[in-house]
């Protein structure tokens, strides 16, 4: 077999090495072409707006917020150094994403929030100077599989 596949010219050995490839492809590209029409199905995502129960108090148990069966918690815990400032986030459900942000005089700051090992605890470090006051407005967004929840409130250390 082997005596016979190199009796043969150098394109024609080419050529049968390449050919299944080619041909794979080929039937890649003709699905690609003949499925053009079909949409593609778009997932909905729902956007709820969370309710802050009382007063948010940063402080262990005081800052809750809730909307359907998620309820979240922030309170201020021990940061890694002494120059930040941490805020911990505790809920009822996972969480896939977070994003949260200070708003002060009208100038907003993006906070980077990180995951802890448990997958429905949150945080977010950032520098104590970066508050002018103990009173500042918080925007939080999480997010899960298919839904968003949105809030936006007035917090205070």
């Amino acid at each position: 077999m082997m005596k016979w596949f190199m009796g043969l010219s150098k394109h024609m050995r080419i050529a049968i090495i390449v050919a299944p490839f080619l041909a794979i492809f080929g039937w890649g590209l003709a699905d690609t072409w003949l499925r053009a029409d079909i949409e593609e199905v778009k997932q909905h995502v729902a956007v709820r707006e969370m309710v802050v129960a009382d007063q948010c108090i940063l402080k262990p148990g005081q800052c809750k917020l809730s909307k359907d069966e998620m309820d979240v918690s922030l309170e201020v815990a021990e940061p890694s150094t002494i120059e930040l400032l941490r805020i911990s986030l505790a809920s009822t459900q996972h969480i896939r994403g977070l994003k949260m942000s200070i708003v002060q005089g009208g100038k907003e700051t993006k906070l980077v929030a990180q995951p802890t090992k448990v997958t429905d605890r949150w945080f977010v470090e950032f520098p104590k100077k970066l508050l002018e006051g103990s009173s500042f407005t918080l925007r939080v967004a999480i997010a899960q599989t298919k839904r968003v929840y949105l809030a936006e409130f007035p917090a205070e250390f």
